[in-house]
């Protein structure tokens, strides 16, 4: 009998590791006016997951899609979207609202910046329950040149969360979308 209860716990954590097995919990967050505070709702939030496999040194890992879940912010701000739990899990997140800065858990835009650098920075986030995300007001006098920039941004972010083109995110970000589209088609005219 020892040997059975020994030999389970031993299977058990190994079937954990090998097997990509792991625990989904449920994550709750707010969304806040980065400048007053103040909660915004009716924003989209969304989240995509992936499983990072163990793969051959010097190739690109394999991943396991967990999936992208989509959802608006309550009246008070608040949010709730799924964690998956194990070392190897890796998230994506994007939070828009018309009138505010597209918020990416990557990257965050600077409308204000120069150059590249000033524009784009790398940011660190991880998910975790009673996280705030700030979002930043659009400002009104920024140049188009930059407000283009901020829709090739939030289209970029759109990209990368694999939504299913119908979803919360999808919507909010339509108008982004097209500007995106006169961008590409002004582009390929000057061409």
């Amino acid at each position: 009998m020892k040997a059975k209860a020994s030999a389970l716990v031993l299977v058990t954590p190994v079937c954990l590791v090998a097997t990509g097995c792991g625990m989904k919990v449920m994550t709750k967050g707010h969304v806040v006016n980065a400048v007053t505070g103040q909660p915004v709702a009716g924003a989209a939030v969304a989240i995509y997951w992936v499983h990072k496999k163990i793969g051959v040194p010097g190739l690109p890992t394999p991943e396991d899609i967990l999936g992208t879940t989509e959802t608006l912010t309550g009246a008070r701000g608040d949010f709730t979207i799924p964690r998956y739990l194990g070392s190897r899990r890796r998230h994506f997140m994007g939070v828009y609202k018309e009138g505010y800065i597209c918020w990416s858990s990557e990257t965050t835009f600077n409308p204000r910046g120069k150059i590249y650098e000033e524009i784009f920075q790398k940011r660190g986030h991880s998910v975790g329950g009673g996280m705030v995300i700030q979002l930043q007001p659009m400002p009104a006098d920024i140049p188009s040149e930059m407000r283009e920039q901020h829709a090739n941004f939030t289209v970029d972010v759109l990209l990368r969360l694999w939504t299913p083109g119908n979803g919360p995110f999808d919507e909010a970000v339509r108008h982004e979308e097209e500007l995106h589209r006169q961008i590409l088609r002004r582009n390929d005219k000057e061409k």
